[in-house]
C-alpha cells in the first residue's frame, strides 16, 4: 500500500525537452484514490546539494538528513518547488521511506512555497 514519505524511482521527463527522461527518486506527499485509479503527488529527490553561495533554487531544497534509513545512496534533499501528479502505475521501484522529521520539514516547506 502506497503512503505518504515512500520514496520511489519515477521516469521523470526533463523540464527542456519532455520527450527525454531519466529515473529519479521521488517522495510521496499525497494519496488520492478515485474509483480503482490512485493518483499520487509526488516531490523530486536530488543529491546535488547546495551551492555556496546559494543559487536561487537551493532556497527551496529540503534536506534528507537521515536519507541511509530513506533507501538512499546519498544525501539528498525534496525539491519542494517541483510538485508533479502521477499515476500508481508509474511507480517503478520502491526505495524506502522518510523519517518523520524529514517528511514533516519538507511538507512545511512546501506549504510555504503555496502561500
Amino acid at each position: 500500500m502506497i503512503q505518504v514519505g515512500d520514496i520511489y524511482l519515477v521516469e521523470v521527463a526533463f523540464e527542456d525537452d519532455p520527450s527525454k527522461s531519466k529515473p529519479r527518486p521521488v517522495v510521496i506527499i499525497d494519496v488520492d484514490k478515485n474509483n480503482n485509479v490512485t493518483f499520487l503527488a509526488i516531490s523530486e529527490i536530488t543529491s546535488q546539494s547546495p551551492s555556496n553561495p546559494p543559487k536561487y533554487y537551493d532556497q527551496f531544497k529540503s534536506p534528507i538528513n537521515k536519507w541511509k534509513q530513506a533507501g538512499l545512496d546519498k544525501m539528498s534533499y525534496v525539491k519542494t518547488h517541483k510538485i508533479s501528479a502521477i499515476q500508481d502505475r508509474e511507480l517503478k521501484r520502491y526505495l524506502g521511506k522518510m523519517e518523520f522529521e524529514d517528511l514533516y520539514r519538507a511538507i512545511e516547506k512546501i506549504k510555504d512555497n503555496l502561500k
